[in-house]
């Protein structure tokens, strides 16, 4: 099954479709913090532009991220991918977003909260990578096949 979380109004990927708001596309209304779901449910998580949006509850501004992120850890299977966009450079200044951090702090609180094989790509050109958007595709375990 795919979890779509934040899927606002335009986006109908996933079996499951969650936002926090009213009138999106959303299939149930539900907080990343706090997923309705049991552990191990998922086999892939698409979580796009929401992390950014997240209040800061603490001194560093980290505890909604990393309870985000234990959030999804915990719904995802052993075997799942995790894919996560959040904007980088010029396209983070917007006004709605509470905390932009960089890559290398990315790949430090998904590595701390358990999540292996973590890719950090910028979209399209190189360019890109300083002023568009990171996606980040981390696996709940390195997927790794037998040799036969």
């Amino acid at each position: 099954m795919i979890l779509n979380i934040g899927c606002g109004a335009k986006d109908s990927r996933g079996d499951v479709r969650i936002d926090i708001s009213r009138g999106t596309n959303a299939s149930l209304i539900a907080d990343i913090r706090h997923l309705p779901f049991r552990e191990n449910v998922f086999s892939i998580i698409i979580c796009q532009h929401v992390l950014e949006h997240l209040q800061e509850d603490d001194a560093y501004g980290v505890r909604d991220q990393t309870v985000a992120i234990d959030e999804m850890y915990r719904v995802l299977k052993a075997s799942g991918v995790c894919h996560i966009v959040v904007p980088w450079g010029w396209e983070a200044c917007a006004f709605d977003h509470k905390r932009i951090w960089p890559p290398s702090i990315w790949r430090i609180m998904l590595d701390r909260r358990g999540f292996r094989k973590i890719e950090i790509r910028g979209r399209g050109s190189i360019f890109d990578f300083q002023n568009g958007f990171l996606d980040y595709i981390f696996h709940r375990l390195p997927l790794l096949k037998p040799l036969t």
